[in-house]
């Protein structure tokens, strides 16, 4: 019974990866013997037997497909000869076709392309699907956060009771309009901002999302919050929301802008570079908690009561430790 070919070692492998290596790093296709000889102290034996393993494996790094032989005292080095005809065409899965639309209806408008290039290049990938309906697309606003401006607005208003000029955009009527609000509260659900409002325009109580709103501007007047704006525990509004939150004002480092940024959380910047937050909370003993953990990278500014409360909870927190 014969005995099976033993297969082709490790060694063997490293070996010829190296000699690869060496023969993709030269300027020219005719390279000598004696100087791979010399640079990698294989015999001229070794060199035509891992010649012959990279030839057979069409073995490359990138897009090179590598072929070599030799010719008298020279290796001639023939290097991505068939990558053009062995690569596959560039395919998008509908996935990705959907990405792409997604992106081209959130940032085609500022790409740097002649105009119409933007639709034209959209109405081409829709036709790629054969389903439009195969994959969902992803909802814009998932993907906008708030504007930070806007934040910063809103969470002035709201504690001032500040009549508010909005830019909203209404996905059902497809526009964006100017409304002029009370600003009775704002909430964070599930990631996304919503503003409690009373809309002067419509004379009643609604709901806007924070992220759809383009342009927040802080009009002179004041406002008295109005009855029908106190919701029964009965509504849906009521359920979904809850009571209406307290306002902190806290001082954090500057480095913490872009962490506060991924979080929607409204702020501005001192004269020092220091970063002024406005923080929503409904409990003292959350908002204490969260500064606390900070360990001492956030500062209770306002309202002055919080901040005596910190105070007493910071001198408790060191006793306790310091007894322990």
């Amino acid at each position: 019974m014969s005995r099976p070919t033993p297969g082709v070692g490790p060694e063997r492998v490293v070996r010829a990866l190296g000699l690869l290596a060496f023969l993709l790093a030269q300027s020219t296709p005719r390279i000598p013997l004696a100087d791979i000889t010399a640079s990698l102290g294989l015999t001229v034996s070794e060199i035509e037997e891992d010649v012959a393993l990279l030839n057979l494996v069409n073995f490359g790094g990138g897009t090179y497909l590598l072929y070599a032989y030799r010719d008298c005292d020279d290796l001639v080095v023939e290097s991505d000869v068939g990558a053009d005809a062995m690569a596959y065409p560039a395919r998008l899965s509908p996935t990705l076709v959907r990405s792409v639309i997604l992106a081209l209806d959130l940032v085609g408008d500022v790409l740097p392309l002649p105009p119409g290039e933007a639709g034209a290049l959209r109405t081409k990938l829709a036709s790629c699907l054969d389903s439009p309906s195969a994959v969902p697309l992803a909802a814009a606003e998932s993907l906008t956060p708030a504007s930070p401006d806007v934040l910063e607005t809103l969470a002035q208003a709201v504690p001032g009771r500040r009549v508010t000029g909005i830019q909203y955009f209404s996905p059902s009527r497809n526009e964006l309009a100017w409304r002029e609000v009370e600003p009775h509260g704002l909430r964070n659900i599930g990631g996304a901002w919503y503003l409690e409002a009373y809309c002067l325009r419509s004379e009643s109580h609604r709901t806007f999302r924070v992220d759809r709103i383009k342009v927040a501007t802080l009009r002179p007047t004041t406002f008295t919050p109005r009855v029908e704006m106190t919701r029964s525990p009965s509504t849906e509004a009521s359920r979904a929301f809850g009571p209406t939150p307290h306002w902190a004002l806290l001082q954090q480092p500057a480095e913490r802008a872009p962490l506060l940024e991924e979080q929607g959380m409204p702020f501005s910047r001192a004269p020092d570079g220091q970063l002024l937050v406005h923080l929503p909370y409904f409990d003292r003993e959350w908002l204490l908690g969260e500064v606390l953990a900070d360990l001492g990278q956030s500062v209770i500014l306002e309202p002055a009561e919080e901040t005596a409360a910190l105070l007493q909870a910071a001198r408790e927190l060191l006793q306790t430790y310091t007894e322990a």
